[in-house]
């Protein structure tokens, strides 16, 4: 479960999170395009797009070619394993992005000059590995 973090910079304080994103395993990109993270945004986007586009293009060449008389004598038809292994590209995807994104957006963050706020968000940025201790 993700947990709260503030951060600040000058006189401005946002809410950030830690831990596992819910949101980001649900709405992918989105979360990061309302975020303003530009470049995580339009990579999980692309990932989304091909990865759905593969499926569903696997799908349909599928259903098409098992009666297709073209099909009849080659080996073209791709195989349910592989329709099967791009269906779930999507989902697990989403999976790894929701693990990883919010530690990324706070690092990112952190790299742009935000500061935590109180030593309880100290603590768990530093325990997300989102904060790195300097010597």
């Amino acid at each position: 479960m993700a947990k709260e973090v503030f951060l600040k910079k000058e006189n401005l304080i946002i809410e950030s999170r830690v831990g596992f994103s819910w949101t980001t395993l649900f709405f992918t990109w989105m979360v990061a395009f309302f975020r303003r993270d530009w470049g995580w945004g339009i990579f999980m986007f692309l990932f989304s797009t091909v990865s759905i586009g593969l499926s569903t293009s696997l799908f349909w060449l599928t259903i098409f070619s098992s009666g297709a008389a073209i099909f009849t004598n080659t080996s073209f038809a791709p195989s349910g394993f592989l329709m099967l292994c791009s269906a779930f590209s999507f989902w697990i995807g989403n999976i790894f992005f929701a693990f990883v994104y919010n530690k990324e957006y706070n690092k990112m963050l952190l790299k742009n000059g935000w500061i935590p706020a109180t030593d309880k968000d100290v603590d768990l940025l530093f325990k997300d590995g989102s904060l790195i201790q300097e010597d």
